[in-house]
């Protein structure tokens, strides 16, 4: 698909398959803060579109976490760095139904993102010719907060750690002990989950981080 007609005033132009951004969203949606007052930064979906050819959406209220992992197809203005911004719970509800993926996955089925200094516009792509009737939204582009944590670095110490209780199982033979040990869960957080089985169509794995109690992956 062609690129905008100006990159110029632009700060990044990529495009995601509908169906993953969609899914994406879906996943990491009820995770978001719901106290606009209390804590107003975490009461938003956060991406981060990054220079690794992958758009990170993220989403928490101090007890969960929801991160969801979207290829970018076409990245019209590479520049090899980071840019990042928020989508409000309300830019969210009007996003999902405007762009619902089609039945087939088709991989030109895609989304255009195009972010600017101040604004941000969804413009639909199906096939290789842009439309004046394709459908588009431009909302106002809110900047990371300052103060929301790094819900990369937090995910990916989890991973870790996962992996490494895992491996200290693994050598001494205690795998199928270890998987069927007991794990409280607050069933609310739990469910909160279902969002991504269901956008993904598959189902949850549930995983300790350490041997005390401590986070669940």
């Amino acid at each position: 698909m062609a690129p905008p007609k100006s990159l110029g005033s632009l700060t990044a132009s990529v495009e995601v398959q509908a169906i993953d951004w969609t899914a994406g969203l879906k996943a990491v949606r009820p995770h978001a803060a719901k106290d606009q007052e209390e804590i107003p930064a975490l009461c938003r979906v956060h991406v981060a579109l990054s220079p690794d050819g992958n758009a990170y959406l993220s989403a928490t209220d101090r007890y969960t976490i929801g991160m969801s992992i979207v290829s970018i197809w076409e990245d019209h203005l590479p520049t090899g760095e980071l840019v990042e911004f928020d989508l409000s719970s309300e830019d969210v509800a009007k996003i999902l139904p405007l762009f619902k993926p089609r039945k087939s996955a088709d991989p030109e089925n895609r989304l255009r993102l195009d972010i600017g200094a101040g604004t941000i516009r969804i413009t639909e792509v199906i096939g290789m010719i842009a439309m004046t009737a394709d459908a588009h939204h431009q909302l106002r582009r809110i900047p990371k907060a300052d103060d929301r944590p790094d819900l990369g670095k937090l995910v990916a110490r989890c991973l870790k750690e996962a992996a490494a209780l895992r491996d200290r199982a693994e050598s001494v033979g205690m795998v199928d002990e270890a998987a069927v040990e007991e794990m409280f869960v607050n069933p609310s957080m739990l469910a909160r989950f279902a969002a991504a089985a269901s956008a993904y169509g598959h189902p949850l794995v549930l995983g300790r981080t350490r041997e005390a109690r401590s986070a669940l992956l």
